[in-house]
Parts: structure tokens; sequence; C-alpha cells
């Protein structure tokens, strides 16, 4: 069984926050404020609630005294949801687990209309049994499709919840697929936990274990 992350992981969501800032900048938004209604609209107010929408950080910029054209900004943003920001090996991996006939589950943290909008638009969702949405605890999730008697793959870039996965069932397969602008190499060896350049590399190593 595998359970695969979406952000960063599948999708470079990275080049998403890339195409966002130039819009918001275009805007005269200044880059620091950008930088950090951004992060409010992600994480929230205490930090661990992960809900971004667009429309969120638009109303905390205006909240703190923007003035534009929200719907405008609104119909820019919306319009870089229809772009494939896939990784260029993410249909391949996903074509190798199909073939492995393996149940195989979508986990992704965030608002849930958000994220399908990012999902539906790069059209993955029939490589899936199933997509769960959280907004924090992808470890409770993960313990909940455990079973001793099948093994299972957990595959995801970010190395705390990895971790956080890791420490709650132990007998998990955790994955980490290496994410410049988050961790560092030294971070990564630390934990433990096998990490990998790019999901190729990621399929040649699951290859080897199923």
């Amino acid at each position: 069984m595998f359970i695969l992350d979406f952000d960063h992981t599948l999708y470079d969501t990275h080049l998403l926050s890339k195409s966002m800032k130039s819009v918001f900048l275009s805007y005269d938004i200044l880059l620091d404020d950008f930088e950090k209604s951004y992060k409010l609209a992600i994480y929230g107010e205490n930090g661990n609630y992960v809900n971004y929408t667009f429309e969120r950080q638009l109303k905390i910029l205006k909240k703190i005294g923007y003035s534009f054209d929200y719907n405008g900004v609104l119909d820019k943003l919306d319009a870089l949801l229809e772009e494939n920001r896939l990784f260029d090996d993410t249909i391949d991996f996903l074509e190798f687990i199909k073939n492995l006939g393996l149940k195989n589950i979508l986990l992704t943290a965030g608002n849930d209309k958000f994220q399908k909008k990012k999902i539906e638009a790069v059209g993955i969702s029939d490589y899936f049994d199933d997509i769960k949405f959280v907004h924090n605890g992808k470890e409770k999730l993960v313990k909940s499709f455990f079973s001793p008697q099948n093994k299972l793959f957990f595959i995801n870039d970010n190395l705390q919840e990895n971790l956080a996965v890791k420490n709650t069932v132990a007998e998990v397969e955790v994955l980490t697929k290496k994410n410049q602008y988050k961790n560092t190499e030294e971070e990564l060896i630390k934990s433990g936990i096998p990490f990998f350049n790019n999901l190729t590399d990621i399929k040649k190593y699951v290859a080897g274990q199923v």
C-alpha cells in the first residue's frame, strides 16, 4: 500500500508560489508583505493548521491596508491553477504504482476545496483509490491505514511530518523526497529516514522492496 503526499512531492508547489509572487508584486504588494501574508494564510495564527486559499491571503493583505482589485487579482491567481505543475517524473511514478496493483492513497494537507482544484487541474485523481485532506496530523491518518499484514509506504517531502509518522508507527516504510527549500542534507541524514532526489530514484528503491 502507498500513501503519497501531493505538494512538493508530486506537484511543484514552489513553482506555483513563484508565479503567485509575480502576480502579487505586479499589484505593488511588497515582497516582505507577500511572504508574511502567504505564511499566515497557510498556517494561521497558531502556526499548525494548514488551510491556504488565495482568498485568505488577499483578505490578510486587505486587513493590513492594501487596496487592489480583489476580483482581478483572484482571477489571475485562479488561472495559475490551470497550469500543469507536476514534476517531470510524477506520471511515470504513478503508472509504476498502478501497475503494481497495490492500494494508493493521496494524502494532502490544506483547504480541501483549494487542494481539489490543484489535483483536478493536473488530472491524477484516477491513479488513487482515495484522496484524503487534513489540516495537520498526517501521522494519525497514516496510522489508521496501517496493518502489520501489509507493507505500507509513506512518501512525502516534509521531514517533520515523516518523523512524526515514523515515531507513531515505526513499521511504516517512510521515504523522504528531498526538498531543498525545507531541509539540509545534514538534517536528512540525521533523521535516519531514507531520502531521494526525485520520484525516479524512489521508484528504483521501491521496485527492490515489493
